[in-house]
């Protein structure tokens, strides 16, 4: 964590002989200690849940909405690790760290949109690149998504089954729709705060339906990541 100057009392085998050799004193290695908390952030990439109204599309919401919930997981001292399921899969292993961090920023800025893999293969996608830590004792998980659609809902579902802590967010991008619906003039301001209304209602309806299975979390560019269900989970 830190190196510092050598005092009464310090280990041997924390003695820093490089640093202490180049700066002529002798330094030692502060550490700290592993939290028991791995997580991996899953980034739902699949085209069909990526709203999308001419060249605006929910795909920058996501990234941001998974990196702000992978820079606050490693920040409080937790091994972070990612799945991104667009294009083409891309994987981070849980660990710590800013290259780690940039790593998944890396592959979350340069995935496309993909029209193969959706959150229904997560499962396998699991077990194949995270069998270490979590096949033998489970892990908690964060599912980010645009879409309200029942592959995120059943996905999460035998996720919890098969043991894992789920936590859902729900990526929140009514508004940007909603601005880029009345920008390219196709709906009247009416029937666009309409369609809004009923986009609420039908996402209200969709995060109680995770609830038994996940803690609930939803995201939006104003208010950023706020918990809104507690859920049925350990």
């Amino acid at each position: 964590m830190n190196i510092r100057g050598f005092v009464t009392g310090d280990r041997i085998r924390d003695v820093n002989w490089k640093a202490s050799a180049r700066l002529g004193k002798r330094l030692v290695n502060e550490w700290q200690v592993e939290r028991g908390l791995d997580c991996v952030v899953i980034v739902d990439l699949f085209s069909d849940d990526l709203p999308k109204v001419g060249e605006w599309s929910a795909r920058g919401d996501v990234i941001e909405a998974a990196h702000e919930v992978a820079t606050s997981f490693m920040s409080s001292g937790n091994r972070v690790g990612m799945l991104i399921m667009g294009q083409l899969l891309y994987k981070v292993k849980p660990g710590f760290g800013i290259r780690r961090l940039r790593a998944m920023v890396e592959g979350m800025v340069d995935s496309q949109e993909g029209g193969v893999w959706n959150l229904e293969n997560v499962e396998e996608f699991l077990e194949e690149f995270f069998r270490k830590q979590y096949v033998g004792r489970g892990g908690t998980l964060f599912l980010v998504s645009a879409g309200t659609n029942m592959r995120l809902i059943n996905a999460v579902a035998l996720l919890s089954r098969r043991g894992f802590v789920c936590n859902t967010v729900v990526v929140d991008v009514l508004k940007g729709e909603s601005s880029a619906l009345a920008e390219k003039k196709l709906l009247e301001a009416g029937e666009v705060e309409f369609g809004s209304r009923f986009a609420r209602a039908e996402l209200d309806w969709f995060e109680g339906r995770l609830a038994p299975y996940s803690n609930v979390f939803e995201w939006s560019r104003e208010h950023g990541l706020v918990e809104l269900r507690r859920g049925a989970v350990e």
